[in-house]
């Protein structure tokens, strides 16, 4: 005879009838059964649209600032944040990006920014970010 070993992960109740049953007709056909805990399983996105529910998440915080914020006395700065934040909230995946004009100043700061992380980048980022950071730069 055959020997073969399934591995199964479903959700369920152990107590729910539908699963009682599951284990016992499980248990008269298998010679052996092992029955582990639940396991805890990091949110992971299974399809692209996913991320467009974690994207509202992660901008929970939105355009408020702290008041220990380098910009939260800067009132240009906190509204053009609100639009930047606005424009985000509002993107579902297959719509087409939306774009943020940026004025000369913030290229030039971001561009700062950017040169003095970009040092770092081969001995702190890892692997990935390295290999695919030409392409980033190429396309960005």
């Amino acid at each position: 005879t055959s020997k073969f070993e399934f591995y199964i992960d479903f959700e369920g109740e152990p107590e729910s009838p539908a699963v009682i049953k599951l284990m016992k007709d499980l248990g008269e056909r298998c010679t052996e059964m092992q029955v582990t805990g639940p396991r805890s399983v990091p949110w992971f996105p299974r399809h692209i649209t996913d991320l467009d529910s974690f994207s509202q998440k992660t901008l929970d915080a939105g355009s408020e600032l702290e008041s220990d914020h380098p910009g939260f006395s800067d009132t240009v700065y906190r509204e053009r944040r609100t639009n930047i934040v606005a424009n985000a909230g509002t993107y579902k995946f297959g719509m087409e990006i939306p774009r943020v004009e940026y004025s000369r100043a913030e290229i030039e700061t971001w561009g700062t920014v950017y040169d003095k992380l970009s040092d770092f980048f081969p001995k702190y980022a890892c692997k990935e970010y390295n290999q695919i950071l030409e392409l980033l730069e190429y396309n960005c």
